[in-house]
């Protein structure tokens, strides 16, 4: 074993009740080792950094390489002790390969205290970061955001403050049709866009799930809407890099000229920022269900247009049956939307070339319920929203999500069943050929009074029937 540094603890900060440690361990280091500085480094006997190094300089690049650096400016003396001063305090070597015994259970114990004392304070501290931080941005979070506009209150120097409100917009959507990982990805992209217009100055927060504001101290407000009108530019530059999943957000400023108008300008900020996000609501959500809908398209794309087969097939068998003009169009957009919670599905799980196993089917199944969420949030297909829900369900009951049985299930759900799965037998997938249209028609008929409603197999059949003999 051989000591080669030892690191002044003076610069690290202790409570009350390490005072009197911290006198002991500086006592036993000047009486053991001759010195008052106190993390250890130990080298094993090819000059490698031992385990010790963590609560030595940390675990940080830089620190490594200052070390390394000292090592060897250390060696090359060739003495047995060498102190060096830099930023953060001073290094003292000490070249000792040997030992006695009292002196070595000194060390020993020593050391152990040390690496207590220090393990305790990263504890600590990764306790402290966490209650003041928000884990998925690194962000600070409510709480300390609210602190700080406490301490405002008591700050008159730091007037004029201003309060930027920030609200990213449509990621209820998102989560639900493409999953939270895309969400998160989409918060951690607003996050570091805010990051880099705030500035080190000033306090950026992740306030709530998609809500972030910013203290802009000793800020007037045509500086606060320029650093907004940053925001908006970058975010412009953002979506034109990534028109796939592009960011829209709501903003509201507000600024408060001295501590009494403080709480009042914070108010403001979020009551503009949701003013902003009211008017433009039903823009943003088009704009992400055109976003999702042109995905569902590229994969419709695979299946050589089965969203427009299925539409032809399932206004036929309507009129066959006997809907209503309400009902014709209800089916003829659930044709087309039935399958858009699939823009949620990983691609190797939907296009796979052979069997799903159980794990990859429970993900399938989730596209209609995916898809439901997604239509309740537009105005245009919140009436099929129910429909595409229970588009999977069976006549005999065997179905998903909500397993209904024969007429609970809508007559469009029953329509788009028998349609949907000839449509599928007939064309070519990835993992078989198309299937001959007669046989399909079989398979169909072989299903009537399990899988599918024998009145729409009947219409069904008989359509086809009609189309062939043409």
């Amino acid at each position: 074993m051989e000591v080669l540094a030892l690191y002044d603890i003076s610069s690290l900060s202790f409570s009350v009740d390490d005072k009197e440690l911290k006198q002991e361990i500086i006592e036993k280091g000047s009486r053991v080792l001759g010195a008052k500085k106190i993390a250890i480094f130990i080298t094993d006997d090819e000059g490698e950094l031992s385990p010790y190094c963590i609560w030595g300089f940390g675990s940080r690049k830089e620190d490594e390489l200052t070390f390394i650096q000292l090592k060897e400016m250390f060696l090359e003396k060739g003495n047995n002790t060498f102190e060096y001063n830099f930023d953060t305090g001073t290094i003292f070597f000490e070249h000792c390969h040997e030992m006695n015994s009292n002196r070595e259970k000194l060390f020993n114990i020593f050391s152990k205290r040390l690496e207590d004392i220090l393990k305790r304070k990263q504890y600590w501290s990764y306790l402290i970061y966490n209650s003041n931080h928000d884990a998925l941005t690194g962000l600070y979070n409510r709480a300390y955001f609210e602190k700080c506009l406490e301490h405002l209150k008591e700050s008159e120097k730091d007037y004029p403050v201003t309060i930027i409100s920030v609200d990213l917009d449509g990621l209820k959507v998102i989560n639900d049709s493409m999953g939270h990982d895309v969400g998160d990805q989409l918060i951690k992209s607003a996050a570091d866009i805010l990051e880099e217009k705030a500035g080190d100055m000033n306090i950026l927060a992740r306030v709530g799930g998609d809500e972030f504001s910013i203290i802009m101290p000793r800020t007037p407000e045509e500086l606060g809407e320029n650093i907004v009108n940053d925001i908006c530019k970058k975010v412009d530059e953002h979506n034109t890099d990534n028109p796939k999943f592009p960011l829209n957000i709501s903003i509201g400023v507000s600024t408060a000229h001295n501590s009494d108008k403080l709480m009042d300008a914070t108010k403001e900020a979020a009551d503009s920022m949701y003013r902003s996000k009211l008017h433009k609501e039903a823009g943003t959500r088009s704009q992400i269900l055109n976003t999702l809908m042109a995905a569902l398209r590229e994969r419709d794309h695979i299946t050589e247009g089965h969203a427009n087969r299925l539409g032809d097939l399932c206004e036929k068998v309507g009129k066959e049956i006997g809907l209503s003009h309400r009902q014709l169009n209800d089916l003829s957009l659930l044709a087309q939307v039935h399958d858009l919670g699939k823009v949620g599905i990983p691609d190797h799980i939907l296009f796979k070339e052979g069997p799903l196993d159980d794990e990859e089917w429970k993900i399938i199944k989730t596209h209609s319920e995916k898809g439901y969420r997604i239509a309740l949030s537009s105005l245009d297909m919140a009436g099929v929203a129910g429909l595409i829900l229970k588009h999977h369900e069976r006549w005999d009951g065997k179905g998903y999500p909500l397993g209904l049985k024969g007429e609970e299930i809508p007559i469009e759900c029953r329509i788009i069943a028998v349609a949907d799965a000839y449509d599928a037998m007939i064309s070519d997938r990835p993992y078989r050929d198309a299937m001959e249209k007669e046989k399909a028609i079989s398979e169909i008929k072989a299903s009537s009074g399990t899988q599918f409603d024998p009145l729409v197999v009947n219409a069904f059949v008989f359509v086809l029937k009609k189309e062939i003999a043409l």
